[in-house]
């Protein structure tokens, strides 16, 4: 098992297709090029919402297209688009 950082959540396709994918931040919504990184029957598990709540979903890559399950209620951190700023004190 691999564990790259990512900016901006691109994934990392240069070492795609992966076979499943474990997404650990609340992503506003599911990002559809998910798609382009897993195999044919691969699968992500994602929290998807808003700040204080979110629903845990398995999804499953079938027909070049992404199934959603949604699996329960779940509490993460949310994903950072853009580095906080630091100020100089």
């Amino acid at each position: 098992m691999q564990r790259p950082l990512s900016p901006e959540n691109r994934g990392w396709p240069e070492a795609a297709p992966f076979d499943a994918i474990i997404i650990n931040r609340a992503q506003d919504e599911v990002q559809e090029h998910l798609i382009d990184l897993l195999k044919e029957r691969g699968c992500v598990i994602i929290p998807v919402g808003e700040w204080s709540m979110q629903n845990l979903y398995l999804l499953k890559k079938r027909d070049n297209r992404l199934e959603r399950q949604p699996l329960c209620r779940s509490i993460s951190c949310p994903w950072q688009r853009k580095p906080a700023s630091k100020k100089k004190p």
